[in-house]
């Protein structure tokens, strides 16, 4: 019978969050993106300007209106059809800063400059709604709904090609009960942001730890091993890559962590 996340493992796994921000923030608002490159922009021209022009201009342009976190990649060459050319996630303080980001001129700005370079009617972006019962296509989802900073700790980028045994009706039902044991199993064990988007035909998930000790650990424990025995049932590996530190380039197969200066974040009201 297939599992189905409870209410009471919702919970639980809420009670193990943590803010990792000063005065009591609440979860982040994540956009992820899966941008499909212009045909008229060379792979090699791609890359470059992603790298010396695009990527830089996120924080920028947004760091001063909210941007708090942002994780790009660039699967691999190679890969199957389908595969986004960059997926990527972008974290705000909120959903209504976000809102309010996109709309000032520089906003807008950044946003038309995506089209120099994607194609706008094959490209995606959506927000990342709490966890609930099913996942659905196209419909982003935030595992954990726990508040952390993406700028620390360890952070991992996957990409699944669903295998040719598991039926398109089937797959996202398979990834619902995955991603729930994946939660279950390594949520105590150091995992704390876990952000998922699936088509019928591929899972894009970003995992953040706490660290790439705890990580390694969690995946040797036998949970760790049930849960990619799990994994290697359902999908064949495309990425499963580190975000490492942005040094001003990208290139297939890679993912970066874009760190930058924030602007300050309020504290709580003061109690009377």
């Amino acid at each position: 019978m297939p599992f189905r996340p409870s209410c009471l493992a919702i919970l639980v796994t809420a009670a193990f969050c943590h803010d990792a921000f000063a005065g009591g923030s609440p979860p982040p608002f994540y956009r992820v993106f899966r941008g499909v490159r212009l045909a008229s922009v060379p792979g090699d021209v791609f890359t470059r300007v992603l790298g010396e022009k695009f990527i830089p201009a996120a924080p920028q342009t947004h760091a001063k209106n909210g941007l708090v976190g942002y994780v790009p990649a660039l699967p691999p060459k190679g890969a199957p059809a389908g595969t986004p050319d960059e997926i990527a996630i972008v974290v705000y303080e909120s959903e209504e800063v976000y809102n309010l980001a996109r709309n000032t001129p520089e906003g807008k700005a950044y946003a038309d400059l995506h089209w120099q370079f994607f194609d706008k009617e094959r490209t995606k972006s959506g927000a990342a709604r709490p966890f609930g019962r099913e996942l659905a296509a196209d419909s982003p989802a935030d595992i954990l709904g726990c508040g952390l900073d993406w700028q620390a700790g360890h952070t991992m980028v996957y990409i699944g090609q669903r295998r040719p045994s598991i039926s398109r009706e089937r797959f996202l039902l398979e990834i619902t009960d995955h991603v729930a044991r994946a939660r279950d199993a390594f949520k105590p064990q150091g995992l704390d942001g876990y952000i998922v988007s699936a088509t019928e035909d591929q899972e894009i998930a970003f995992q953040h730890w706490k660290s790439k000790e705890q990580m390694e650990r969690a995946l040797a424990s036998e949970d760790g091993k049930a849960v990619a025995a799990d994994a290697a049932r359902i999908f064949e590996n495309v990425m499963w890559a580190e975000a490492a530190p942005f040094a001003g380039a990208i290139d297939y197969g890679q993912a970066v962590n874009v760190r930058f200066e924030r602007r300050p974040r309020p504290g709580p009201a003061p109690s009377r």
